[in-house]
């Protein structure tokens, strides 16, 4: 009788064992692995009225979501017969330096095997980058003639303090883009003879 209660712990031991084993092989396989990896929002804010003809205004790129925030670039696509722009139109917050990290700008006009003119910004020094939400970048841009544009941001990258390269989702904007309002009508009364 002792011969088989023996057998019957081992086997019993065994099991435990081997399902022990088992859930250590599940919990090492996900533990190295990181948290999947929530993406920076690149969102274009512009005008919520329409922009008459002829006037100049500010489109606002905000950031959601941010973590050591350490870099960014990106191509600005738009309705080039409604819009227009220029990178010099294009200006950095400070949000990218708020933590004390001295920043940079890139600017480039008519990139390689691009039409949209490119901006980008840069942190360097010690310490982490930003994190959160905040406003990255502003763009001026003229309204041209009437009719409507979406505003996309094109070939994002996104990267942290150590050059990582972080997900990005983009959510693009638009602008309206009225008749002028200096082009008024002038109704005058008619005479007739007779």
């Amino acid at each position: 009788m002792r011969d088989r209660t023996l057998r019957v712990n081992s086997a019993g031991m065994a099991a435990l064992v081997a399902a022990a084993l088992l859930l250590m092989l599940a919990a090492g396989s996900t533990a190295g692995q990181a948290a999947p990896a929530v993406p920076v929002v690149l969102t274009v804010v512009g005008p919520s009225q329409p922009v008459p003809a002829g006037q100049d205004f500010l489109v606002t790129i905000r950031v959601s979501q941010a973590t050591d925030l350490g870099a960014f670039e990106f191509g600005v696509d738009f309705a080039q017969g409604v819009l227009s722009t220029h990178p010099d139109w294009m200006a950095l917050t400070p949000f990218l330096g708020s933590t004390g990290r001295s920043t940079g700008e890139l600017r480039i006009t008519n990139p390689p095997n691009l039409m949209d003119p490119v901006f980008g910004a840069y942190s360097y020094g010690s310490g982490s980058g930003p994190a959160g939400n905040g406003e990255l970048a502003t763009i001026q841009f003229h309204a041209a003639a009437p009719g409507t544009s979406e505003i996309e941001l094109t070939q994002p990258q996104v990267t942290d303090t150590n050059a990582n390269v972080q997900q990005v989702t983009i959510v693009a904007g638009s602008v309206t883009v009225a008749p002028s309002s200096s082009m008024r009508q002038l109704f005058l009364p008619m005479l007739l003879r007779r």
